[in-house]
């Protein structure tokens, strides 16, 4: 695996809903669509390949993103191949937020997930708080501004 940066949510101390996955990935492409404008129905179209577990797409015009539900662990692995750090932090907060959006609208706040970041050095994953104490991610995720991304992050959810 050749993952520039990987993500995991981690729903065990919860559950993972069943549906959990698809939703995340139809606001995936959504947010894709309004990030690329008019051309980008046609382009995430050719771009996204989707399975019952699996998805491949384009984040913010350029990052390769690939999802996979893994339900026997109950998480989410998001793993991105392209993009500079600065987006691909904004992108995390993306994804927390479309997680937290699904969660208050779909399941009432009843979802509890852990975050965790693959550690290149050891080949494991650990938390995302334990990461950023050791200096190994930054200490906050990007703004939308920050990142140059054209989309403000709290109109597209309220506009879901």
């Amino acid at each position: 695996d050749n993952s520039l940066y990987k993500l995991k949510f981690d729903f065990s101390s919860s559950f993972l809903a069943k549906g959990l996955f698809q939703r995340l990935v139809c606001l995936c492409v959504e947010y894709s669509v309004q990030q690329m404008g008019n051309d980008g129905f046609s382009t995430q179209t050719d771009t996204v390949s989707l399975t019952a577990t699996c998805a491949s797409l384009l984040l913010d015009g350029e990052i390769e993103v690939f999802l996979v539900e893994d339900t026997a662990q109950e998480s989410i692995l998001v793993h991105f191949y392209e993009g500079k750090n600065d987006r691909i932090d904004c992108l995390s907060k993306v994804f927390q937020t479309m997680l937290q959006k699904i969660n208050w609208d779909v399941m009432n706040g009843g979802l509890k997930w852990d975050i965790y970041v693959h550690n290149s050095s050891t080949q494991g994953f650990m938390r995302l708080a334990d990461a950023r104490a050791q200096q190994l991610v930054g200490g906050s995720f990007a703004s939308n501004r920050e990142s140059g991304l054209s989309l403000d992050l709290d109109s597209f959810v309220e506009g879901l």
